[in-house]
């Protein structure tokens, strides 16, 4: 065969090799590499004879183990369909065919060397809590108490905490140990509008900012406000009055709030010194009014607030038979109208009393007792047969003596008694009761005693339509 015959031989075997089954394709192979030839072959020197079944596609390659004359012929002239062959040859190997299935894993191999060892791993959760341990050795012996009261006075706690050690004794034997601490914490809070301030003298408060600190057991503690121009101080509350100054007593832990706004504060107070007398503090800018009504016995406190910089005056009136007295910031003004600059925060007081500007010279129910010598005891006592009706006597003191009013029996709850020092506008020292009443002036002073409670009133107890009182006096 020529060469050129050869190529294209190879050639058509290799388009009849593509359009057969990969089965035809493996015996193909198969054929190739371990047939008739044995061993492996070189497909470019080599020339292939072979028979294709031409029902099955099986190629047979030549020469074959069959009998002759088929060992080295195709069976080209059988009527057996599926046992008819055609010759093919061929001189050239086709492509790979299709992997085969894979086949039994091989036998183990040995293992191979140890590896490096890796990074230390997280560590992991904790184990169960062994069993306990056993009983170490005695330790050395303490001090001896000779008492529990021995333990008084010891240190206890810590950092600002510690203190000493105090034993308390209550009721059935019970004995409790406390440990007081040698400090005390003091917190101040501000309200209101932001801007001002709060220190501490001894240092410890700058608020805001610091605004809790430890203070020594029962030292004092002094705060001040600070104001902006656009925060004023308007009073304390919590541990500190309702506008003085700030003093903490540090005997037990304090809290002190401090308010701020955006005007200063007036703070009125009205009291009276009897319960039957009464009226009233008015003031301008503003036509604000305090009142206070006879028969209410607690004070009444107001306030009104200004910008500062504002002029503020105050008037008192007083109810008929009452007068007054100022008080606090307005203490220089006597009985007359009190004018103030809001500057700053301001208190006032107004005390109303009874006024008795003429003495009693006549009549049934007064009694002129002239001097009381020093070193004497007196009893006076008398009746008021009505509801309003007021008895009284007078009497003076010898220089540098003084007198001490207390209640003397039979006495009636409804009953009032006053003592006065004899002065026109001046204001009661009472009344009894609560007593005692005591004087140290010569006088001259007068009780009186008034009827202040009908029948059937919620206070009346005894005897409320016909009081009877009684006071002694001892000089």
């Amino acid at each position: 065969m020529k060469g050129s015959d050869c190529k294209w031989e190879a050639a058509q075997v290799l388009k009849w090799l593509q359009r057969r089954s990969q089965s035809t394709v493996a015996v193909v192979v198969a054929m190739l590499v371990f047939g008739a030839v044995g061993g492996f072959a070189d497909s470019s020197n080599v020339t292939y004879a072979g028979c294709e079944n031409i029902s099955t596609g099986v190629i047979r390659l030549l020469p074959s183990n069959l009998p002759a004359p088929l060992n080295t012929t195709c069976n080209t002239k059988t009527t057996n369909k599926l046992l008819l062959e055609v010759p093919i040859t061929w001189n050239q190997t086709g492509p790979p065919g299709p992997a085969g299935s894979q086949g039994l894993p091989g036998t183990r191999g040995e293992t191979g060397a140890t590896g490096g060892a890796g990074p230390a791993g997280p560590v992991g959760p904790a184990g169960p809590v062994g069993p306990q341990g056993s009983e170490g050795q005695q330790g050395p012996a303490g001090n001896s108490l000779g008492s529990v009261d021995a333990l008084g006075g010891l240190p206890c706690g810590s950092g600002a905490a510690s203190g000493t050690v105090s034993v308390n004794y209550g009721t059935s034997g019970a004995i409790s140990l406390v440990c007081t601490p040698s400090s005390k914490t003091l917190t101040v809070t501000l309200n209101g509008t932001p801007g001002g301030s709060i220190t501490s003298v001894p240092s410890g408060i700058d608020c805001p900012g610091t605004c809790s600190a430890w203070f020594a057991n029962g030292s004092t503690v002094t705060l001040t406000a600070h104001d902006t121009t656009a925060s004023f101080f308007n009073g304390w509350s919590g541990d500190c009055g309702a506008m003085a100054g700030c003093a903490v007593n540090m005997a037990a832990n304090r809290a002190v709030t401090a308010a701020f706004g955006t005007m200063y504060v007036l703070i009125e107070t009205l009291d009276h010194s009897s319960d039957v007398a009464g009226g009233n503090v008015s003031g301008s800018p503003g036509g604000f009014n305090c009142l206070i009504l006879p028969r209410i016995s607690r004070a009444v406190d107001c306030q009104a607030y200004f910008t500062p910089g504002t002029v503020v005056t105050l008037s008192a009136s007083a109810t008929t038979s009452s007068a007054f007295v100022w008080g606090g910031d307005c203490a220089a003004a006597g009985t007359g109208d009190c004018t103030m600059t809001m500057s700053t925060n301001h208190s006032i007081t107004a005390v109303f009393g009874l006024v008795h500007d003429l003495w009693p010279s006549t009549g049934a129910d007064a009694t002129n007792l002239g001097e009381i010598a020093c070193a004497a005891t007196l009893t006076e006592s008398g009746t008021t047969d009505a509801l309003g009706q007021h008895d009284w006597f007078m009497f003076t003191l010898p220089a540098g003596c003084g007198a001490v009013f207390t209640l003397a029996d039979p006495y009636t709850a409804g009953v009032v008694l006053h003592v006065y020092p004899y002065t026109p506008s001046s204001l009661s020292l009472g009344p009894l009761p609560p007593g005692p009443i005591i004087v140290d002036a010569p006088g001259p002073y007068w009780v009186e005693a008034t009827n202040s409670l009908a029948p059937g009133s919620p206070e009346c107890r005894v005897g409320c339509g016909t009081g009877i009182w009684g006071v002694t006096i001892r000089t």
